[in-house]
């Protein structure tokens, strides 16, 4: 991923800001987090990975060729990139994955 997208650091400064930040804001600004369905209609998945529209900023701006049927494939590899280097939280339920903020639901329960 390094080669398509800048590096995701696990640290950073304070104010400094990353290519990832206006996705990771999105995700905080879900209540419910996102869920990723495994059984769900490839229009319904498309669907999905759309809705979150800072995604397609990040690949518009680093990977300006992608096909937009690779698009999908690289949407949702953000999306784990960014769970493995604790920036968004990723759990495993019954019926799919759901990312979050890893946060959120800290901070909304204060």
């Amino acid at each position: 991923m390094k080669n398509f997208f800048p590096k995701i650091e696990k640290l950073k400064k304070q104010n400094e800001e990353t290519a990832y930040d206006d996705i990771v804001s999105w995700f905080f600004n879900q209540k419910e987090g996102f869920e990723l369905l495994d059984d769900v209609r490839d229009k319904d998945y498309k669907n999905m990975l759309d809705a979150i529209s800072p995604l397609d900023d990040l690949l518009g701006k680093y990977q300006p060729n992608l096909t937009k049927a690779d698009s999908y494939f690289v949407k949702e590899f953000v999306l784990w990139a960014l769970a493995e280097f604790k920036q968004l939280s990723k759990h495993r339920f019954s019926e799919g994955i759901h990312f979050k903020d890893p946060y959120g639901s800290f901070i909304s329960g204060i």
